[in-house]
């Protein structure tokens, strides 16, 4: 017979927020499910990568619009960023997928990949560590350093996990 203490009673509270009942366990993620070609609006200028992005398994996140998680959570927090996919650019392109939190590109989450002749399927990943506070948010942002030539995010997987 496993030890118990006599005398204790241990209620349910349901009252407590979602941040504090899944301490540890927030998460998110969304995949494209539409492909839209995003405009490249000069050499090496980021931007959102365009598409329709469906929402998976969510908690303490919402997706917000397209390419877009928030962060619901009422304690800050530190998340992994994982992204995968795969791009479709015009000739020989030196193309830049990169993390951005609230609308700023993370620099340091950048990864290139080179384009080949003609019209080129090819796949990419991307992680980063990032602090997120309550209505903060992540998405995928990209760049063409060799011209102007949009760009086409084919395929996407986009999670986040807290890892504090």
């Amino acid at each position: 017979m496993p030890n118990v203490q006599q005398g204790w009673d241990v209620a349910v509270n349901a009252a407590l927020p979602a941040a504090v009942k899944g301490a540890g366990q927030s998460y998110g993620s969304m995949y494209i499910s539409s492909v839209v070609e995003t405009v490249i609006s000069g050499i090496g200028t980021s931007v959102k990568a365009l598409g329709t992005t469906t929402a998976g398994l969510l908690q303490d996140f919402t997706a917000v619009g397209n390419n877009r998680l928030r962060y619901d959570g009422s304690q800050t927090a530190v998340f992994k960023v994982d992204v995968a996919g795969s791009t479709v650019g015009s000739n020989t392109q030196e193309l830049e997928l990169s993390i951005a939190k609230g609308g700023a590109n993370i620099e340091g989450s950048a990864i290139q990949r080179k384009t080949g002749a003609g019209v080129d399927v090819g796949a990419f990943s991307t992680s980063w560590i990032v602090e997120l506070a309550e209505d903060e948010y992540v998405e995928l942002f990209v760049a063409n350093n060799t011209s102007t030539a949009d760009m086409t995010v084919t395929k996407m997987v986009f999670l986040v996990t807290e890892v504090s």
